[in-house]
Formats: C-alpha cells, sequence, structure tokens
C-alpha cells in the first residue's frame, strides 16, 4: 500500500500495468502473512490451558531447545502434537511418520532399554533420525534424488532390516506423538520454530553420539593389553 501511495503522490498518476503489478505483490504479501499467523489465531481462539503432561513435556523437551509457549501451543492446536498410550508389550514401528517422545512408562529397542526416569532426551526420543533424513531431501540436487532411489529400488528386498521397532514394556506406555509432515509444514512458515526443531535434532544426535564414544571407549579399557 505504501508503494501504490508514493508512486501517486509523486505522479499523480499509477499506470494499469503498476495497478496489476502492485496489487499482485499485494495479495502474494497478505496471502503469506495470513498463512504464518493462522496457527497462532487459532491458538487464541481455542482458549485451551496446559495440561500437567502438556506442562511437563514443554519443561523438559521443548523449552530446552528455545520454543516459545505460543509456538507450542500452536503445535497442541494443530494436532502436529499428541498424547497416545500404548498397551503392554506393544510394538511400534518408526517409519519416518512420527517422533515420540516417552512420558511415562518404559521401552526397549536395538539402542537399549529407556524409561521415563531418564534425563537424556537422546534416550526418551524415538524417530528423530528419520525425521533427519526428511530434513535433509529439499537439500539435494534432482539428480541426487535420482540415484537415492535406485538403491533404495535395489535394496527393496528387505525392508524390514532397515526399519526401527519399539517395545513397550510390561506397565504400557504414554508417549508424544509429534507428526513429522504437520510439522515440517509449520516449519516452512515459522523460522524460529524451524530453528528450534533443527536444534532438538542435532541435541539428540550429538547425546548419542557421546554415548556411543563412551561405550566404544569402555570397550576398548576393558581389552587386556599384552606386554
Amino acid at each position: 500500500m505504501l508503494v501504490i501511495s508514493s508512486d501517486y503522490i509523486q505522479d499523480q498518476y499509477i499506470s494499469p500495468d503498476d495497478w496489476a503489478f502492485n496489487l499482485f505483490m499485494l495479495a502474494l504479501s497478505a496471502r503469506s502473512f495470513l498463512k504464518s499467523v493462522r496457527p497462532m489465531i487459532a491458538v487464541a481462539a481455542s482458549n485451551s490451558t496446559l495440561t500437567v503432561r502438556d506442562r511437563k513435556a514443554y519443561s523438559l523437551l521443548f523449552d530446552i531447545i528455545g520454543m516459545s509457549v505460543l509456538q507450542f501451543k500452536t503445535l497442541l492446536t494443530s494436532k502436529t502434537l499428541e498424547w497416545v498410550q500404548l498397551g503392554p508389550n506393544e510394538e511400534m514401528e518408526l517409519d519416518g511418520e512420527f517422533i515420540y517422545w516417552l512420558y511415562s512408562g518404559e521401552t526397549s529397542s536395538s539402542s537399549g532399554d529407556c524409561n521415563s526416569t531418564s534425563n537424556s532426551i537422546s534416550s526418551r526420543i524415538f524417530g528423530e533420525v528419520q525425521f533427519a533424513k526428511k530434513l535433509q531431501e529439499p537439500l539435494h540436487t534432482a539428480s541426487k534424488k535420482k540415484n537415492k532411489v535406485k538403491k533404495v529400488e535395489s535394496t527393496e528386498v528387505a525392508p524390514e532390516s532397515r526399519q526401527r521397532k519399539i517395545y513397550v514394556g510390561q506397565d504400557g506406555a504414554v508417549l508424544l506423538r509429534i507428526s513429522t509432515s504437520k510439522l515440517l509444514e509449520l516449519m516452512n512458515d515459522d523460522d524460529e520454530l524451524t530453528t528450534s526443531i533443527q536444534r532438538l535434532v542435532l541435541l539428540c544426535m550429538q547425546e548419542k553420539l557421546t554415548k556411543s564414544c563412551e561405550q566404544e571407549d569402555m570397550r576398548n579399557s576393558s581389552i587386556p593389553v599384552a606386554i
């Protein structure tokens, strides 16, 4: 609007081409603005309050990575975050569609056992590796994507060997489920949210790498040295 006004004040005339271009840019900007504030408007209109487990999840996971309470409420309102309860001895397959954070109970996987009393973020969150791969996909060129598709097709004979499973303990478990598709959609319009989620993935990777190095050092120290 300021650009249109300045052009009119200066020349007292705006050509039809300038009108069309400026109105198109105004409509494009308005669309982007409404798309970015729509989730926040939904949060304000919902008047929802955080439950006890919502607050605990925020303090233990999302506050650490710099996410604001408003962004956290936006994830809840948009159904990006949902609570799920699994029964005893249930299995959960990680296919990249969701990230899970263990709120209560016990789980086990190929990387070891986990319970809700653990202070390590990486030991209570599952599926972040698959999500990290999704974050990297837009950075690849078309040729790299084609090569990746060929590699996937060549190893399609045994998909189970690549997929990770989580096994729930005898008392069941409550988990916070994060939809990766909805999360990526919100990240496209929120740079601060993108930074927070990238920080979460990086933090998990760092913790797991540190744990792996410590285990490797312990194994090496337990090997007797021949003199």
